[in-house]
This record gives structure tokens, C-alpha cells and sequence, in this order.
């Protein structure tokens, strides 16, 4: 695959989270990776100015008529078919075999902008391929005019307790950080390395107060871990996503599971602590 960067000059600046855009860029970098394959080709991202009359006149929902950033993520795959093209970024919806998508990647990256202020739309190239399009509105005003945030301090008490805990994570060393600090706290903890080893867990047993799970998993992904382990298998316990992604950007998978808590890696013990026994007491009352 060849790679293109073409950049436009005395572009405005953008307010964005850096490690966010970079992570929605290299989602689709990888999408058009594979709608190219095997053969390969040309992927090509172009940044350039968008003036507010053109932001007015294309009409895209959610965007203010002000300047605006496009970056355009253009690969010369099949392009998308025609009968998707306005579903491509909901929750769960997937092109790829099963296994190997979540359905999660553009949904998700649609949040991510949508966050930041801006839209993301896509079309095909009239000479073949899809086009990605990204608007974020140009920031106005100097990089330091605000005062800077106050700092967000760590979250401190008393967060141990008891209860089963099932943590569902499928990078070791982010599991085994969740499984220590849990113990430590008192909980009983089970660790499931996927979404598949989960569900052999909760099939032979239910009887876990919380599930502790990644939302980005192969095979199986959080969202539909809890889904089928509710319909299947009648599993009440409380839940908690955890993701490298904002919350905005999971909202709509979250809102679809309903009941569920969230929180975003990396994390420190503490938050952990305090979102778990939060979850439990939340459980407790529910049934008092």
C-alpha cells in the first residue's frame, strides 16, 4: 500500500484531543487498509482549509457556519456500495467477516468527532474509492489565551469491599493491573483474557455481583459480551465498560445495553476503586 500525505499551508488551528484524532485517523487508515486488500493500493490524507460559505453549502447537520479543518482519509478500494453508505457509522453495523470486526471502529470514530465539534462524512471518488471526510472547526483565537484547567485530582477514600467481580480484558498487563488492584480491595476476582473465555465463564456460573469489561475486543466485544450473556444466560450483574475512548464516543453503545457505568483508560487505582464499589452500592440498593 502506498501512502500519500498531501497538506494544505496556513491551515487554522483545531482545539482537539491529539491522542483522540490520532486514534479515529489510524482507524481509518486501517479500514481503507483492508478494503484495499490484497492487492493493495493508494491511501491518501489531504488536510486543507473548508471556508464557512462552503460549510454552509454543503449543509452537513452539527456544523456551525465558521471556517473549518477538512481532512480527507481517500483510499482507491471498491468504495462503499450504495445500500450502506447511510448506516456505515451506526453502532455494530460492519462490513468485515465474522470474527475479524466489531462494528464498533467507525462508530466509534464518529463519536470521537462529534466530541470534538465536528463531522465526519463519507462518499465515493467518482475515478473509485471511498472518501473520508473529517470537519473540525478552526479554533478562534491564540493557543494560550485560557487559563489552563484546574488539575483533576485523583479520587481518595476508602474502596475496598466484597463481592465477585468478573474482569473481561484481553491485553495482560492492563488485566493483570485490574485484577491486583480488585484483590487488594477485598473483591473476588475472575479474569477472562476475551469476550469468548467470558462466556464459557458465565455459562457455567452467574453469580457475579459485576462485570468488569473492555469494550474493543476481538471476536466478541463488550457491548455484545452483556448482550448475550443477559439473553442467553440471565446475568444480572451490575456493569462496567472500560476503553481508551471518551465516554461521548461509546455513549450510543452504552445507551443500547442500558445500565451500565463507564471508565477510561488509562486509569489510576484510585478511580478504579472508587467506580467499582460506586457500581456495587448502586447493585445493592437496587435490590434493598
Amino acid at each position: 500500500m502506498k501512502l500519500e500525505l498531501v497538506n494544505g499551508r496556513g491551515l487554522p488551528n483545531v482545539r482537539v484531543d491529539r491522542n483522540q484524532l490520532e486514534t479515529a485517523i489510524m482507524n481509518l487508515a486501517v479500514n481503507a487498509r483492508d478494503a484495499m486488500a490484497p492487492n493493495g493500493g493508494k491511501l491518501t490524507i489531504r488536510t486543507k482549509l473548508l471556508p464557512a460559505a462552503d460549510v454552509e453549502a454543503q449543509g452537513t447537520p452539527g456544523l456551525v457556519a465558521q471556517d473549518h479543518v477538512l481532512i480527507e482519509v481517500a483510499d482507491t478500494g471498491p468504495g462503499v456500495p450504495a445500500d450502506i453508505v447511510e448506516k456505515i457509522f451506526d453502532p455494530f453495523f460492519t462490513t468485515k467477516d465474522e470474527g475479524k470486526g466489531t462494528g464498533l471502529g467507525l462508530s466509534t470514530v464518529h463519536g470521537i468527532i462529534g466530541q470534538m465539534g465536528g463531522a465526519i462524512t463519507v462518499e465515493n471518488a467518482p475515478e473509485g474509492g471511498a472518501v473520508f471526510k473529517i470537519c473540525l472547526p478552526a479554533h478562534q483565537g491564540g493557543l494560550d489565551e485560557e487559563e489552563a484547567p484546574a488539575p483533576v485530582l485523583a479520587p481518595s477514600g476508602d474502596y475496598s469491599g466484597t463481592g465477585r467481580i468478573l474482569v473481561v480484558e484481553d491485553e495482560d498487563p492492563v488485566r493483570a493491573f485490574v485484577v491486583a488492584t480488585l484483590e487488594r480491595s477485598g473483591y473476588e476476582v475472575t479474569p477472562a483474557e476475551d469476550g469468548v473465555a467470558a462466556l464459557e465463564i458465565l455459562k457455567e456460573d452467574q453469580d457475579f455481583d459485576l462485570i468488569l469489561t473492555d469494550v474493543m475486543m476481538p471476536e466478541i466485544d463488550g457491548p455484545s459480551l452483556i448482550q448475550k450473556a443477559r439473553a442467553e444466560y440471565g446475568v444480572g450483574s451490575s456493569v462496567i465498560f472500560m476503553s481508551g475512548y471518551a465516554e461521548a464516543a461509546v455513549r450510543d453503545q452504552m445507551d443500547q445495553i442500558g445500565g451500565v457505568a463507564y471508565i477510561q483508560k488509562p486509569f489510576p487505582m484510585a478511580e478504579l476503586g472508587a467506580r467499582v464499589k460506586d457500581a456495587l452500592l448502586a447493585q445493592a440498593k437496587a435490590k434493598s
